[in-house]
């Protein structure tokens, strides 16, 4: 309240004694209403503590500890996770995860030497040690001369040829495959006979082991006009003896397609392809093995060609491969692939096989049932090897 003019304000000491004589009769007040609480039994004091409660402040136990900071400090109720999630791993785990892959990396291991392209598997079959062929000098040439098999339509009837041949084989420094076919007359070499060189090159640098890029292989028929795969085999020979310096045997002939395995294939006309042999002066000729009998079509029969040949003074004998056709021819073994694994197609890949191959007989079928249906409007003059 504020004072009126002309009045002073009192000193301080003035009005102490009443401010104690309230604060006393306050205390008197408050002691009297505890008091009366306690009498009445609404509050009651607390008992003195003895030294056994005094460890309530200080816990002995763990289970007392987390009780009493359960009751001090209520820990606040976590969100709700849906039943379906999964706990995520706590901060501190992967904290810690994260710390042991940055303090302790995992070592790398050592790089493998790099693996060339196109080098064989060890579980591929492996390549024999590479011939003396391969360390040749540049410019070295060898030939081979092979006398081939072959048989042509005449007026008198179908009579048989035979050829040589030469295959030559030159060490070059200059890189790329080169295989060429040399021709009297134009494509004077049909395509089968040269597919049959393609197969015979590359059938032989697979057995020898060599690049056949460091090499020129070129092929001289020696007839104006030739075609089919009759004389594959024959030509793989030439070619393998050239490689290796070897020498065909000239007094003797051959006839058989190569396969990719090796195997010396079939062939038509053996029966008519024997007098050019005989004619040549040759003494062996060497066919496909299961082809003893074959179908004479100036006599309109089946022929023994072992009988036939004896019977013209020629030795006929039957081979299977390469590896026997070649030491026949030679005189000299050929290195033999050491094979490792089963040899079988898996399951898929023969099924796959097997399919394409009831496809290409069906076109095959196809074509030889237009072929026979056009009879005699069809005339063939020139000279077959098949």
């Amino acid at each position: 309240m504020a004072g009126q003019p002309g009045q002073g304000k009192k000193p301080f000491w003035t009005t102490l004694p009443g401010v104690l004589t309230g604060v006393a009769a306050l205390v008197t007040a408050v002691g009297g209403l505890l008091g009366g609480l306690s009498a009445a039994g609404v509050f009651r004091a607390a008992p003195e503590p003895t030294p056994a409660p005094v460890v309530v402040v200080t816990p002995t136990s763990a289970a007392a500890l987390a009780t009493t900071e359960q009751i001090a400090l209520p820990t606040p109720e976590p969100e709700a996770t849906p039943a379906a999630s999964l706990p995520e791993p706590s901060p501190t785990a992967a904290a810690l995860a994260t710390t042991e892959q940055i303090a302790l990396p995992t070592p790398e291991p050592e790089a493998a030497p790099a693996t060339p392209l196109l080098e064989p598997s060890p579980t591929a079959i492996p390549v024999p040690e590479p011939s003396p062929t391969a360390a040749r000098e540049v410019g070295d040439t060898r030939q081979a001369t092979i006398w081939a098999l072959a048989y042509q339509a005449t007026a008198t009837g179908a009579e048989g040829i035979c050829h040589a041949a030469t295959i030559t084989v030159r060490h070059k420094e200059e890189p790329g495959l080169r295989v060429g076919f040399f021709n009297e007359n134009v494509e004077g070499t049909g395509p089968m006979w040269r597919a049959s060189g393609w197969t015979a090159v590359t059938l032989s640098s697979l057995l020898l082991g060599v690049n056949p890029e460091k090499f020129e292989f070129s092929f001289d028929t020696g007839i104006p006009y030739i075609d089919g795969p009759s004389a594959g085999g024959l030509t793989t020979i030439g070619v393998l003896a050239a490689l290796l310096g070897d020498t065909v045997r000239q007094d003797a002939a051959m006839t058989g397609t190569i396969n990719p395995d090796g195997t010396i294939g079939p062939v038509g006309g053996i029966p008519h392809k024997l007098s050019g042999p005989v004619q040549a002066g040759k003494t062996l000729v060497l066919i496909p093995a299961g082809q003893r009998y074959g179908y004479d079509d100036n006599l309109q029969q089946q022929v023994d060609v072992v009988q036939v040949g004896e019977e013209l003074g020629v030795e006929v004998r039957q081979v299977a491969n390469l590896f026997d056709a070649y030491e026949i021819m030679t005189g000299k073994p050929l290195p033999r692939p050491q094979v490792s694994g089963p040899s079988e197609l898996p399951v898929r890949a023969f099924d796959k096989m097997k399919a394409a191959t009831q496809t290409w007989l069906s076109r095959y079928r196809e074509a030889r049932s237009r072929f026979n249906s056009a009879g005699s409007e069809l005339t063939d003059s020139s000279l077959r090897s098949a």
